[in-house]
Formats: structure tokens, sequence, C-alpha cells
């Protein structure tokens, strides 16, 4: 009698709020970005080691990802895996906000071993972490005192009047 089975394993991932690490309001510098990752196995055959596998991500290194404790789905089971990344350095940051899509990306799929030591994976799921970016300059414009140039004592034709200015990226 053949035996009609089926293994399969569905993948939703989420973007979760960010940690903002600074509590500027803006993702920066130190602030994590966080996941989670919904498995489902939706066949009628266990799935064992199940794993997240990134596929793609606008950032240089590497999504943090913690399993749950049990990684074999029997069937209908869901569990969930979650994942971090944060922002080191400001040369990443800026390469963040540089992106046309202003956003960032990040696709995964699931995968595990079917009972007889097949691989099973999900179809890939997708999620962005919107950016809500804040560019800013300050200035402050300071008279000095102006050049007498002809030492006349009072401001006149040819002095040269001074100032300074003060920009700062807020």
């Amino acid at each position: 009698v053949p035996l009609d089975s089926e293994t399969a394993l569905s993948l939703v991932k989420a973007a979760l709020a960010y940690t903002d690490a600074d509590e500027s309001g803006t993702l920066s510098v130190g602030d994590t970005l966080n996941y989670t990752f919904t498995v489902t196995n939706t066949g009628d055959l266990t799935v064992s080691s199940v794993q997240i596998n990134e596929t793609v991500f606008d950032l240089p290194g590497d999504i943090t990802i913690t399993a749950p404790a049990d990684t074999t789905l029997s069937p209908d089971e869901t569990q969930v895996w979650t994942g971090s990344y944060t922002i080191a350095s400001q040369e990443e940051l800026d390469a963040i906000y540089a992106s046309t899509d202003q956003d960032i990306d990040n696709t995964a799929t699931a995968s595990g071993s079917d009972p007889n030591g097949g691989t099973v994976t999900s179809d890939e799921s997708s999620a962005e972490v919107p950016l809500d970016s804040e560019t800013a300059l300050s200035l402050v414009k300071a008279a000095l005192a102006y050049t007498d140039a002809d030492e006349s004592g009072t401001l006149s034709v040819g002095d040269t009047l001074n100032y300074t200015f003060t920009v700062t990226n807020t």
C-alpha cells in the first residue's frame, strides 16, 4: 500500500520595533533590530533539526538567531525563533540611510530534515524595517570684531567684517 505523505514548513518572518539604545527616537549606532521567525510544520510528517537560513540581508553582518528549546516540529506544531542585529558603526548606519528603498530588507527560509533524512525547506519570508531617519543641521553665526584696515576706529570702507559659522549635525 503506497503511503501518501507530505513534508512542508511555513515561515512567517516579522520585524519588531527596534531597541533604541540611546533613546534618540531614530535608528542609530548601538540600536538593535529585532525579528521573529514563526515556523509551522504544515505537512503530515515530523520535521527535525529545524533552523533559520538568512538568504538576503541589507547589512554586512549576520543576524544572531536564537532557536527555541525544541527544534523538532510535529505536524501542525509551531515554534518561534528570535533574531537580533546591532548597528555597529556610523559607516554602517550611513549606508543604511543611503539605500534607495529607505528600509532594511531581510529574507529567510526555514529548513529541517524529514524522517528519511531529506531536506524540507519553507518558501522565503521577508521583513522590512522602515527607516525613520531625521537629518538636520544647526547653524550658529557669530560676528567677531571687524578688521579696521585704515585704523580709523570706526567701521569704514575697506574694513573687513569677521564672522564664525558653527555647523552641527544634529
